[in-house]
């Protein structure tokens, strides 16, 4: 699925009750199901898409079908989608692995989390795998933060910076991501697999918990693959409500053998 057009609303904030931690919700969204059911994982999205993508798997099964579904709220406001759908053969060669909910591509490009463009914040309850196909004569996948954007995933931590003693966002990494967070098996700054680092989160894309500045992270194991992990809750460490995290746009390529 192609999205050449979507926007409709995000989230909205929701409280159940004052004993219950604040939480966020789409309130318009879109849902994949297929039956007979694949076992695999497609999150609800909302917001604005324009430009992303979506590979579903629907088995081998001749009565296999993928329903595709807008729920919306009761709000009058503008919405606009356009998706297009193509169908690809088991054996067809441009068939991401399975597993993979976006697929790229060639030895350089771009993805971000969904509704980036929005920028009121990336969604909750999201887990799948972003791919990139490994090229041949291409051993590592080298990201980035895209130029002129931020990182920031999961509840910020902030940190005096000790150039100047301003309070900065930091990046955490490891065990001390356990709410949302970016997922690259095996990779550090370096690309070196002695001290791999997994998990990425906090305001800044560092291999370096407590870091100040984005660096950027390879992945020399393969199959180049990374994951977007988020709960539902809207909070920092204390429970205290805060505005959501913007998500992450990523620039990647490859680098040969």
């Amino acid at each position: 699925m192609d999205f050449n057009e979507f926007d409709i609303h995000s989230w909205t904030l929701q409280t159940a009750d004052v004993n219950d931690e604040s939480k966020y919700v789409c309130e318009d969204s879109f849902a994949v199901t297929v039956a007979p059911s694949t076992g695999l994982k497609v999150p609800a999205i909302c917001g604005q898409n324009a430009g992303q993508h979506m590979y579903v798997e629907l088995g081998t099964d001749a009565s296999a079908t993928a329903t595709l579904k807008f729920t919306f709220a009761a709000t009058t406001a503008m919405r606009k989608y356009e998706v297009k759908v193509t169908q690809y053969r088991c054996d067809s060669p441009v068939r991401p692995p399975e597993g993979c909910l976006q697929y790229h591509t060639g030895i350089e490009g771009r993805f971000t989390t969904f509704n980036w463009e929005g920028q009121d914040g990336h969604l909750q309850n999201q887990e799948y795998k972003i791919c990139v196909r490994q090229e041949m004569g291409f051993c590592c996948a080298k990201y980035s933060i895209c130029e002129d954007t931020v990182f920031e995933i999961s509840s910020l931590v902030a940190m005096p910076d000790p150039a100047d003693g301003t309070i900065a966002d930091v990046a955490a990494t490891g065990t001390s991501c356990t709410s949302d967070y970016v997922l690259i098996q095996g990779s550090s700054a370096t690309g070196a697999t002695t001290l791999p680092t997994s998990k990425y989160c906090g305001g800044v894309f560092s291999d370096f918990s407590g870091g100040f500045a984005d660096v950027s992270i390879t992945d020399c194991t393969g199959p180049f693959e990374v994951g977007i992990l988020t709960d539902a809750a809207l909070d920092d460490a204390a429970g205290a409500v805060m505005d959501p995290a913007k998500g992450a746009c990523f620039e990647y390529v490859q680098t040969p053998c």
